[in-house]
């Protein structure tokens, strides 16, 4: 699979960076952002730059889109994008949207029809872990198509699991991220506690995100709590 792909673009900073790191990795990239002053910034890392989805579609071996939401996905493939709808030489699609699974089940059964490989593959980890290259994917599809697109996954993050059929890797994620979301609740009781108890605000946060209760991830979220951000 290290030939050219295509990327779609999203209003994620991810896709900035798995862009930069595709780049970097050898891969020929061509690029197509609904936003198009953000794929024209990527000229200059060697990315080809289209002018539109079709014509994208019809110059990539693998296509890898990157998207904020359901709507984006579905008018992508189905839609205004109809990247499903165009001939072109590309046999697998990695679609790498944070979606709900029965939104990643129905592309892999459209893809199906269409004789072109799926895989929904989640990303988890934050955007410094996505410019180190230490990311975490989630995947779901045909187990035979996964480790195929596995020296694409190397570029992009240290470690990958299939997890099942379609739409396992999005289902995936949405455990991953139930405990995230529990914890962060958790540590946001901790912090109003401290803060009842008249703990200087600064030395509450420092301290905690130092302790050994409080995960990595955790530890990245407390620093932007820190800044009211």
């Amino acid at each position: 699979m290290k030939r050219s792909r295509l990327v779609l673009g999203s209003d994620s900073s991810d896709w900035d960076t798995l862009v930069r790191v595709s780049c970097a990795a050898g891969f020929p990239v061509i690029v197509y952002d609904r936003d198009h002053t953000k794929a024209v910034e990527f000229s200059a890392l060697a990315a080809g730059v289209a002018p539109d989805i079709a014509k994208l579609a019809r110059d990539v071996d693998v296509v890898l889109s990157c998207l904020p939401d359901a709507l984006a996905v579905k008018d992508v493939y189905f839609g205004t994008g109809k990247v499903l709808g165009t001939s072109g030489r590309f046999s697998t699609i990695i679609e790498l949207s944070t979606v709900a699974p029965e939104t990643a089940r129905k592309l892999h059964e459209a893809g199906a029809g269409l004789k072109i490989s799926v895989l929904d593959v989640a990303i988890s980890g934050s955007t410094l872990a996505a410019e180190s290259g230490t990311l975490s994917l989630f995947g779901g599809g045909e187990a035979q198509v996964f480790e195929a697109a596995e020296p694409i996954f190397r570029a992009i993050a240290a470690q990958w699991f299939h997890m099942g059929p379609g739409g396992s890797g999005v289902a995936m994620k949405l455990v991953v991220n139930t405990l995230l979301g529990l914890g962060m609740q958790a540590i946001a009781e901790a912090v109003a506690l401290g803060e009842g108890l008249s703990l200087p605000r600064e030395l509450l946060f420092d301290t905690l995100a130092k302790t050994a209760v409080v995960a990595q991830a955790h530890a990245g979220k407390l620093a932007t709590a820190k800044r009211n951000d």
